[in-house]
C-alpha cells in the first residue's frame, strides 16, 4: 500500500492539493486503486459542554475513528493500492499515523499496517506569518456552512453556537502553533506549483489558486477561495 499524506494549514487548500494528487493517481493506476479521505473540516466540528471537540487529535493506540473509516473503505475496496490523508488532523497526528502505517503489526486494523507499506509524507507551507494564517482560519468559521452550527445539538441556542464558536477560535490558534513549530524544523523546502505526472512534486503550476469548489463525501458543494501565497513542500 502506498500512502501519501498531505498536512499543512488551510482546509481547503490541502484538500485541493490532495485532489489534485489523486487525479495524477487516477490517471496512472485506474479510479479504482486509488482512494482519499480527509481528518478534519470545520463542516463536521461538534463542540458543546458534554461533547467536547477533540480538536482532531487521536486517541492513544490507534487512529481513531479516522482509522476506523480508512480500514472500512480498505476493506471495502481490496483493488486500492494508493491512499490520500489530507486535513488538519493529518498535521496533527502526523507520526502516530506515519508510525502505526508502518508498523509490523496492529491490534485492530491490519490492512492499514504492513512493513511492505510507503509511506510519502508531505509538508506544505507559505511564507504568511502566524497571525495571517490565524486570522484566515478564524474567518473559515462564518464562511462554512456547518452542521447544527458546529454544536452537535438540534436547535441550538445562541449561546450554544457562540461556545462552539470559541471552541474553534481557540483550537485555530493552537493549531497555527502546532504547525508552524513542525515548519521550523524543517530545513529544506521547495515551491511547489502541483504534481508531475508521475506523482512528484513540482514547482510548475497554478498551485491551489485555480480551484474554487468541490464536491464533498456527502454529495453537497463546498465554494471556497483558496490562499494566492505561494506554496512550498517539503518531505517528512
Amino acid at each position: 500500500m502506498n500512502y501519501y499524506l498531505i498536512a499543512g494549514v488551510g482546509f481547503s487548500e490541502m484538500r485541493t492539493a490532495a485532489m489534485k494528487l489523486k487525479a495524477k493517481l487516477v490517471a496512472l493506476h485506474g479510479v479504482n486503486a486509488v482512494e482519499s479521505k480527509s481528518h478534519g473540516a470545520i463542516r463536521h466540528w461538534s463542540h458543546n459542554a458534554e461533547a467536547p471537540h477533540s480538536g482532531f487529535v487521536m486517541p492513544d493506540g490507534g487512529l481513531g475513528s479516522w482509522g476506523t473509516k480508512v480500514a472500512d473503505t480498505l476493506a471495502a475496496n481490496t483493488e486500492v493500492e494508493h491512499f490520500i490523508g489530507f486535513g488538519p488532523g493529518i498535521l496533527l497526528n502526523l507520526d502516530k499515523i506515519v508510525n502505526f502505517v508502518t508498523a509490523e503489526s496492529t491490534k485492530n486494523l491490519p490492512k492499514m499496517s504492513a512493513s511492505s507499506n510507503n509511506v510519502n509524507a508531505y509538508l506544505l507551507k507559505t511564507n504568511d506569518t502566524s497571525s495571517t494564517l490565524v486570522t484566515e482560519l478564524k474567518a473559515d468559521w462564518d464562511r462554512v456552512d456547518k452542521v447544527l452550527e458546529g454544536t452537535g445539538i438540534v436547535n441550538p441556542t445562541a449561546e450554544e453556537i457562540q461556545t462552539a464558536k470559541d471552541s474553534y477560535m481557540t483550537w485555530a490558534t493552537s493549531f497555527v502553533n502546532t504547525a508552524t513549530t513542525l515548519f521550523s524544523d524543517i530545513d529544506e523546502w521547495n515551491a511547489w506549483g502541483g504534481w508531475n505526472n508521475d506523482c512528484t512534486p513540482t514547482a510548475t503550476g497554478a498551485g491551489v489558486t485555480d480551484v474554487t469548489s468541490a464536491t464533498r463525501e456527502d454529495g453537497t458543494t463546498a465554494n471556497f477561495t483558496n490562499n494566492p501565497a505561494q506554496y512550498y513542500i517539503a518531505e517528512y
